[in-house]
């Protein structure tokens, strides 16, 4: 029996390593017990959770803005509420579950994801059927009566109930996913050997970025099935017309299910997984990661001189930043990439939710995987300061696709200024006509008379609306905007994302070769709270309310306001372009600095192995000018009280 077999059964003598829950390990089901099964579960996991919280809910955001009266703005808002709370836990989770029983840290969390999946459902049992306006009916035509339409109309007035329930379940999704994306990858790391470290990183990546793509297709097929499932009596619509509304709860319900039998599976897993400890202490001991930091035990008052050590670390600290620069855009933008679709390039429901999909799963895909490759042959000890150059260059390169958003798409709606004096159209539902190349909100508004006929065709409509080239009939609808170049566009914005998912891998590496072993889940957690208080946070509320801005013709009815109707495209590319341009460019300076200090950390780490200015002192201590370092397992340990590493050596600002 040799000496790597004696630990494994020393390890499982004081704890049971197998697969299972309590006296429950199935012999069957031990293969999950190994690296690849752990990667496999975790992958699902990571499929589920971005399925369902970020495809499914991101993918009913127009659908939830119809029926509730939403607007962007307050979409953003769930967006952000469900980032406060992963921030607030994730600082905890990512500290305690370091030194806890992380399997059973994350089945938990994902527990309460499932139940947050359910209350987001709730408002569509909660609300009722949903009644579509009748295209020929009495109160969408002009009257010359002066009494108010008001009260037989349905009221557009916010509800705060709904839209409580809705921030809630985003709450509540935001603290189960707190161990996502810091204990999973930590959890992984620990359990398998360093040197795969990028390629399972990078398969684990792919799977929470495949999660919303497949969310966004599933999502857009669901979109296309009536929000009731059957329509009302008397209605044939489809997903084209101005009045339907998608079926956008269904999805979250039957992912809410799924997540309760994943979260069951990875609580089986043990503490460590057999042979994990003596592959890890091998690993340290040839100095390929760096080591524990023994002054870090985590108890609660070890946190602040946890987040001093971090924070003193200029590699750590400009990586973060550069990747927050990244957030902001990423988080601004993505809450209203479908949307975008559908309002600039005319893109149906189904188009938009599996062009999302295929967008985020190839680059996602192509990205991540493409980025392991960087730095992948490049010996242990170099591959913070080689992954550090990589950030730096794909960030350059990437920067100039922003352009992309340039390709033309549709033509802004056309709408009058003012109604027509003679109607009284207030309390008319949103049912658009067109005349020639202009849209009116309702036939009403458009001076048409009441009509008897049940085709898409009104007649006889007030001159007093018309132009020059006006037609003698008027049709259901909104005009044609000349939509064009949605597939360019798909293609061009696929490259794009797959730029810029290229430096995660080398970023990720980057993270978890500058700090100590046991600091690597609260330094990935304190990242994230980097990025969600000061990026995903703010983000989709601030591009919410510049995307509001835009807005050309909202839903209105007798003095209330609801959703937007339609958008002057060209100032929301805008927006987009500009903000993207100088958030990519502080990005690029950050990553330049990251670069420059890690490189600094490897040249005085030659110096010293070299023959420096060092010297071992009695007590068993490397000494480098006034710092000194203990040694552990046999060979120096470059991690003390206030150094900053990069690779086992000592940075300073």
């Amino acid at each position: 029996m040799n000496e790597q077999e004696k630990t494994v059964n020393e390890e499982n003598k004081d704890e049971d390593l197998s697969w299972g829950w309590r006296s429950f390990r199935p012999r069957c089901l031990q293969w999950l017990n190994c690296s690849l099964g752990l990667l496999i579960v975790l992958a699902l996991c990571g499929i589920v959770y971005g399925m369902t919280v970020n495809g499914f809910n991101y993918a009913a955001i127009p659908s939830l803005e119809k029926q509730f009266h939403l607007n962007s703005k307050q979409t953003g808002l769930m967006s952000s509420v469900n980032n406060i709370s992963n921030m607030l836990l994730t600082i905890i989770v990512s500290f305690y579950g370091s030194f806890g029983n992380k399997p059973r840290w994350i089945g938990l969390s994902l527990t309460f994801v499932g139940f947050s999946l359910v209350l987001f459902s709730a408002p569509h049992f909660m609300i009722g059927r949903y009644e579509p306006p009748a295209a020929v009916h009495s109160s969408q035509f002009c009257s010359s009566d002066n009494s108010s339409r008001c009260e037989d109309s349905d009221s557009i007035t916010f509800s705060w109930s709904y839209f409580i329930i809705f921030l809630l379940s985003q709450v509540i999704a935001g603290a189960g996913g707190a161990p996502i994306f810091s204990l999973c990858i930590a959890y992984l790391d620990e359990n398998i050997s360093p040197k795969h470290t990028s390629i399972f990183i990078a398969i684990y990546y792919v799977s929470g970025f495949l999660g919303p793509s497949i969310g966004f297709v599933i999502g857009g097929q669901l979109l296309s099935t009536y929000v009731d499932i059957d329509q009302p009596e008397g209605f044939d619509l489809s997903p084209k017309d101005q009045r339907w509304l998608g079926n956008w709860w269904i999805g979250s319900l039957v992912g809410a299910f799924v997540m309760f039998v994943v979260a069951f599976v990875i609580m089986g897993f043990p503490r460590q997984l057999p042979r994990a400890k003596a592959q890890r202490e091998e690993a340290i001991k040839n100095k390929e990661i760096p080591a524990h930091d023994q002054k870090i035990s985590g108890n609660i008052k070890d946190i602040i001189p946890a987040t001093k050590r971090l924070v003193c670390n200029p590699v750590y600290v400009f990586q973060s930043l550069g990747v927050w620069a990244q957030v902001v855009l990423g988080a601004g933008v993505g809450p209203f990439l479908y949307k975008l679709i559908r309002i600039h390039y005319g893109a149906t429901q189904a188009l938009a939710g599996v062009g999302v999909g295929m967008i985020v799963g190839i680059s996602s895909t192509c990205g991540t995987l493409i980025g392991s490759l960087f730095g992948s042959k490049t010996e242990l000890k170099n591959s913070c300061k080689v992954a550090a150059k990589y950030c730096f260059f794909l960030q350059l390169v990437g920067m100039w696709m922003t352009f992309m958003f340039l390709v033309p798409g549709c033509n802004d709606i056309n709408v009058p200024e003012q109604t027509q004096s003679s109607c009284n159209c207030d309390g008319v539902k949103y049912v658009p006509v067109c005349n020639y190349n202009t849209t009116y909100y309702s036939a009403c508004h458009a001076g048409c008379p009441q009509q008897n006929s049940t085709s898409k065709i009104y007649k006889n409509c007030s001159s007093a609306f018309s132009s020059g080239n006006e037609q003698s009939e008027l049709k259901l609808g909104v005009c044609d905007r000349g939509c064009k170049n949605v597939y360019i566009f798909l293609i061009g914005f696929t490259l794009l994302l797959s730029l810029s998912y290229l430096n995660d891998i080398p970023g990720k590496v980057v993270t978890m070769r500058s700090v100590p072993d046991n600091q690597r889940s609260y330094a990935l957690g304190l990242q994230l709270v980097l990025w969600r208080a000061l990026g995903s946070l703010p983000a989709p509320v601030i591009f919410g309310s510049f995307i509001d801005r835009s807005c050309i013709l909202w839903r209105e009815s007798c003095g209330q306001k609801g959703d937007c109707l339609a958008y002057k495209t060209g100032s929301v590319v805008y927006v987009i372009i500009s903000s993207s341009l100088v958030l990519q460019a502080l990005a690029i300076i950050f990553f330049l600095l990251c670069w420059y200090f890690a490189c600094k950390s490897r040249a005085d780490h030659d110096v010293h192995q070299n023959g420096g200015p060092s010297s071992v002192e009695g007590n068993g201590s490397v000494s480098n000018g006034s710092i000194s370092w203990p040694k552990e397992h046999g060979v120096d340990n470059p991690v003390g009280v206030n150094e900053i590493i990069c690779d086992e050596v000592e940075t300073k600002f």
